[in-house]
């Protein structure tokens, strides 16, 4: 069974003309789409069975309905995957949310708040998600536990922050390394690291949003078999943030 694991791609962010000027700010916000594609095209050059979107999926509230359109017609170009994808903290699905606004492509999956179960029956795969519908959550979750399914792939899915201590669903990284699960995909941290080596890991961002994202941006690759998950990071996006040390003297 194979899979790609996306997060935080915030489509639709719209990048300040203050700091990047009026052209580069409009390019910008539409390289992010254009990066989607490409990850849509390379789904379907590698037969890929399904795409995990680990949250911020939309900068909802900056997205019009004919942007929206225009995603949907991205994800049904998908020849073979679908498209499992959770909400974050800045695409909650609230009532104003940018999801209620078009029907989407049946190669769509919005897992809905909270926690839950998609089973994928045709992979021998149970993904288990938590999914949001607020913008921040200050207070940990319990770690949802796999399915007591047997013969099934066990994955999890979370929007969250394993790292540090933070305002946007904080993570025990122990707790997560004794649930249990064939593979956790993370979301929320825009830089790629791995969390537990051959387990859970953070895709970062699809595309680099801002100055702090420096590092090479993408996706991961994975496999799982019976012997266990095989993942790999695959370099995607089209830009990169680099950190400059410039000495300046009053003279020219």
């Amino acid at each position: 069974m194979r899979f790609l694991h996306i997060s935080d791609l915030h489509l639709g962010k719209t990048f300040p003309v203050s700091r990047y000027g009026q052209q580069f700010a409009h390019r910008r916000r539409q390289e992010l789409l254009d990066t989607f594609s490409r990850l849509i095209d390379f789904a379907n050059q590698n037969q890929v069975d399904f795409i995990l979107c680990c949250g911020d999926f939309l900068n909802s509230e900056e997205l019009r309905v004919e942007e929206l359109r225009n995603i949907n017609a991205m994800i049904e170009r998908l020849e073979h995957a679908v498209i499992v994808a959770i909400s974050g903290n800045h695409d909650p699905q609230t009532k104003n949310s940018a999801y209620q606004k078009i029907d989407w492509s049946k190669r769509f999956y919005l897992a809905a708040p909270g926690s839950g179960r998609v089973a994928l029956s045709a992979y021998r795969t149970i993904i288990t998600y938590h999914s949001w519908d607020q913008k921040e959550m200050p207070e940990p979750i319990e770690i949802p536990k796999p399915s007591t399914q047997s013969g099934q792939y066990q994955i999890l899915m979370l929007h969250a922050d394993a790292l540090t201590k933070s305002r946007y669903l904080p993570l025990d990284a122990q707790k997560l390394s004794e649930a249990g699960f064939d593979y956790v995909a993370l979301g929320h941290i825009h830089k790629p690291q791995t969390v537990i080596d051959g387990k859970a890991a953070y895709s970062g961002a699809l595309e680099p949003i801002d100055k702090n994202d420096t590092g090479k941006h993408g996706f991961i690759k994975g496999e799982i078999t019976d012997e266990g998950c095989r993942m790999r990071f695959v370099p995607a996006s089209v830009r990169r943030y680099i950190h400059e040390k410039i000495t300046v003297t009053p003279q020219f």
